[in-house]
């Protein structure tokens, strides 16, 4: 839990801040930021990962603070649900508010500045719009329509090669979670494990160039050899 306190000079005591009242964003509770909560197999819950991190203020009684969360649960059909939220905090107008940042640059922006080298979240090891990819799952029904029940497993994957294309490789494995990238386009599977494969091709009818897997920290190997 991240918390903070502040000092009421009408009270002349100090209490501490309210973040939020935990209804719309379950992390953003009345006494603090719920962080560094590993819950991987939680429920139907694939994947989840926080960044948050103080910001550069010209106000040197305060210093700003972001919050970024992206969670994948797995619906009942299947499919994935994927939840992209990033919170900042500051002062305006003399009272402490929290902003939900609806604008995707903002949101990598706001990323970039609280991602230090030393962090391990999955979010800091994306680049940019990489790790922006809510609500492309519509799209990729709709360039894959009939494909079977997106695979979970990692060993549904191990006979991959890049003699396949990756509209073959929806029909065996079904929808991918995620799509990033222009020109060469990185699709992306959530396991129940949470980790993850990311496979790379030119499009669905074009061969697919590498196929990965990582763990939940972005860590991996190549499911094939790459002449």
């Amino acid at each position: 839990m991240f918390s903070s306190f502040y000092y009421a000079a009408g009270k002349s005591a100090w209490q501490m801040r309210q973040w939020g009242d935990g209804k719309d964003l379950w992390w953003t509770a009345s006494d603090g930021l719920v962080v560094e909560l590993d819950l991987i197999g939680d429920g139907n819950l694939t994947f989840f990962d926080c960044v948050y991190g103080i910001l550069n203020s010209q106000d040197p009684g305060f210093q700003n603070l972001a919050m970024r969360c992206k969670e994948f649960t797995e619906t009942a059909s299947g499919e994935s649900s994927v939840a992209d939220n990033t919170v900042f905090y500051g002062i305006s107008g003399g009272q402490f508010k929290a902003r939900h940042v609806t604008d995707a640059s903002e949101a990598v922006r706001l990323t970039e500045q609280v991602c230090k080298p030393s962090m391990k979240s999955f979010l800091c090891r994306l680049h940019g719009d990489s790790s922006v990819t809510a609500g492309q799952n519509e799209i990729l029904k709709t360039v894959f329509p009939k494909a079977p029940v997106t695979a979970r497993d990692l060993g549904d994957f191990r006979s991959l090669n890049p003699r396949m294309t990756m509209s073959e490789v929806v029909n065996r494995c079904g929808v991918p979670d995620e799509l990033s990238g222009s020109g060469s386009y990185t699709f992306t599977y959530h396991l129940r494990d949470g980790s993850f494969v990311h496979i790379t091709a030119t499009g669905a009818d074009g061969r697919i160039l590498y196929a990965h897997h990582l763990d939940a920290k972005g860590y991996g190997t190549s499911l094939f050899a790459v002449k």
